[in-house]
């Protein structure tokens, strides 16, 4: 079987002290997937944030200019009444909730579009992996953030509400704050667990730019 050719921006080799070699696999092909999952999680943070902006910040109705996170309480919502009026304290609850939204959304962007315009650039990719672990535990924190905002509602998961309110008519807001809090607590455990101790500290993927041409 030929052997890929391995281009300027998938030029790596693996540094790898002397060790066991059923513990010291080096395959170049290991920091494509890393790259590829941190682009794929961070696509599905932003995905979850957007979505959240996206219902908060929709009109109350078809045709309306008013903005359901302006005018409508998270709770109380009724057969009759989709959109209850909402206090200063519901819209700063809401506020805080499409503030929190909005900077998982930018982050999580931002982290794609460094991917993706760096990939012809060995050193500067090794950077996004060096910053990995901030990248998880600033998910956890915002999506910690927005399930916490969204528990100031006692009776947010009332029948009546989730039937009828106009946060829930495009998807459930408080499952997908949960959804994103407890991917993003997994992708630190898991990930890491993985990182540490199947692939092996002692095996360390660096970027050289010396990588034998075809």
């Amino acid at each position: 079987m030929a052997l890929p050719d391995l281009k300027p921006t998938m030029s790596m080799l693996a540094k790898c002290p002397p060790c066991n070699p059923r513990n010291c696999k080096p395959d170049l092909e290991v920091v494509n997937v890393r790259a590829y999952y941190m682009g794929v999680t961070a696509l599905v943070y932003g995905g979850l944030a957007a979505g959240l902006v996206g219902i908060l910040d929709a009109p109350v109705s078809d045709g309306s200019e008013d903005h359901r996170r302006q005018e409508c309480a998270l709770q109380g919502a009724t057969a009759q009444l989709a959109c209850p009026p909402a206090t200063a304290d519901d819209k700063a609850q809401n506020d805080n909730i499409f503030g929190i939204s909005i900077a998982a959304m930018v982050v999580n962007l931002f982290v794609i579009l460094y991917l993706l315009g760096t990939m012809s650039s060995p050193k500067w990719s090794a950077w996004a992996f060096k910053g990995q672990w901030v990248l998880e535990l600033l998910n956890v924190g915002l999506f910690a953030g927005l399930v916490a905002w969204f528990d100031q509602s006692e009776n947010l998961l009332d029948e009546a509400n989730v039937e009828n309110s106009v946060f829930f008519g495009e998807g459930n807001v408080y499952i997908i704050a949960w959804f994103g809090l407890a991917m993003a607590v997994a992708d630190v455990v898991l990930f890491n667990l993985l990182k540490f101790f199947y692939f092996g500290t002692r095996c360390d993927v660096s970027f050289e730019l010396n990588v034998p041409q075809k």
